[in-house]
């Protein structure tokens, strides 16, 4: 692959939208700290004297290399689970950018020693 010379107008423009990705790459990483981690479930547990089955959602995130389960209210469960999608939706699109990211910095040049973050780790 050829590298562009510092001269030319088209590198100027890569570089722009090297740094306007850069730009929206680090707001969606901000937006994402926002919206809880993790994964909502459905847990059951019996009652050993009544032998009924008691259902409760529950919050599964993984903390400090902990797995932990919340009880959360049937209440703010419909909310939290919209929540937890748009997640994901901005998860995906800090992938697409950062993918878009690494591209640029293959055709400007530009060598960085950045981490990859993960999508669960988006930092």
């Amino acid at each position: 692959m050829r590298i562009l010379k510092p001269d030319n107008w088209l590198q100027g423009m890569l570089m722009d939208e090297y740094h306007q990705c850069l730009d929206v790459l680090n707001s969606l990483k901000r937006k994402a700290k926002e919206y809880p981690k993790g994964s909502l479930g459905i847990r059951k547990r019996i009652n050993k004297k009544t032998l009924k089955v008691y259902e409760y959602p529950c919050l599964k995130y993984s903390e400090n290399g902990k797995i932990n389960n919340l009880h959360v209210p049937w209440s703010k469960f419909p909310e939290l689970q919209e929540r937890i999608e748009l997640r994901k939706k901005i998860i995906a699109q800090i992938k697409s950018y950062q993918d878009r990211v690494q591209y640029l910095e293959k055709i400007l040049g530009i060598k960085t020693n950045r981490k990859k973050s993960t999508p669960d780790n988006p930092t």
